[in-house]
């Protein structure tokens, strides 16, 4: 089916609105790659924070659920939660976030720079997970936090931003693919 030209004018206008953040990617080989990278990425990430770095101060229900027997179900519910945070953190807030960037910089006569992208990451980020956290007691706590939560919403957004919000989506919830599997093997109960 082919798009009218008041429909790819239309489409144009949306994507210059969201400083070019799109829902698919453009060159879907090199987002791909983008997303396995991710995913491992992320994975490596909280293997070494979980199973090694800081195995011996997380709490026993972390443990509890990742080492517990329904492995198929634990899968099912990550992967059901990932694709939420997805909705929710990036194509709801960062988009809107960018969108009102890009107002502001118009009105100012420019286009949104990459520090501005990053900044809505990392700040749409944080407002997913600041709620959910205890405040870190100590510098170890603050590295691990960053490690386990900060640090893959990064990646999750940088994937929206460069490759579409389905390179986000398909990365998020593709990593739990590998990772429930890894910490079921390095946290036993």
């Amino acid at each position: 089916m082919q798009r009218s030209a008041d429909q790819r004018v239309s489409a144009a206008s949306i994507s210059q609105l969201f400083g070019g953040l799109r829902l698919w990617p453009e060159a879907p080989g090199t987002a791909a790659r983008a997303v396995v990278a991710g995913m491992l990425l992320v994975t490596a990430v909280i293997v070494v924070a979980d199973g090694f770095l800081f195995r011996e101060t997380l709490s026993p229900a972390y443990v509890a659920f990742f080492s517990g027997p329904n492995l198929a179900g634990r899968i099912a519910v990550l992967m059901a939660s990932a694709a939420g945070e997805e909705f929710t953190y990036r194509l709801v807030a960062m988009s809107g976030l960018v969108a009102g960037l890009v107002l502001l910089w118009r009105a100012q006569g420019g286009r949104l720079p990459p520090s501005g992208f990053l900044a809505v990451i990392v700040i749409v980020q944080a407002i997913n997970i600041v709620p959910k956290m205890q405040p870190p007691s100590d510098l170890a706590d603050l590295t691990y936090d960053l490690m386990r939560y900060l640090f893959p919403g990064l990646i999750w957004g940088w994937l929206y931003w460069r490759h579409g919000w389905v390179s986000a989506l398909a990365g998020h919830v593709g990593t739990h693919l590998f990772l429930a599997p890894l910490l079921l093997v390095l946290l036993p109960a």
